[in-house]
């Protein structure tokens, strides 16, 4: 078996009109942080499974399902707590690295409405008041719409989809 790079992949694939050769696709800058484009805007692929746009200082990220263990708890499921301060905690390490002014929620920012505990509440409340002046955006997905909106209380502008965003749609 024969095994393919990702360099040997870029050698084989001709330039696309799509892609400027600024910053380079697959290019490290930071540790775990990939740099590439999309619609001719510079892009950074986070591992911490995020998506920055630095032209827009937005970040991109999708299917939190705060309040998952909730759920799953008050079905008599066990699951250990700790999820929620998990994902929150993520948040701050991006939104730090990054400095973005927006948080978008690309879908299912809620678990379900079995999910929306005092504790989860009390959490998220507290991580806002931390981030006062970000712009949460919450792009509706499929366990949303079942889950509900987020509470007022918690400063997130809710979109449907397709969400326009120039100059990507």
């Amino acid at each position: 078996t024969q095994r393919v790079t990702r360099n040997d992949l870029a050698r084989a694939m001709p330039p696309s009109p799509l892609i400027p050769p600024w910053p380079q696709p697959g290019a490290v800058r930071a540790e775990g942080v990939l740099a590439a484009s999309a619609g001719g805007e510079a892009m950074e692929l986070h591992a911490q499974r995020a998506l920055y746009w630095p032209g827009g200082r937005t970040l991109f990220v999708a299917d939190l399902h705060l309040g998952k263990g909730a759920t799953f708890r008050a079905a008599g499921v066990a699951l250990p707590r700790g999820a929620t301060a998990n994902d929150l905690a993520r948040l701050d390490v991006l939104l730090e690295r990054t400095r973005a002014a927006t948080l978008c929620v690309l879908g299912d920012f809620l678990h379900a409405a079995a999910g929306r505990v005092e504790a989860l509440d009390r959490a998220v409340t507290a991580w806002r008041a931390t981030h006062e002046s970000l712009d949460v955006v919450l792009v509706r997905g499929n366990h949303d719409l079942h889950a509900g909106d987020p509470p007022l209380s918690w400063r997130v502008r809710v979109v449907a989809e397709p969400h326009a965003l120039p100059p990507f749609l």
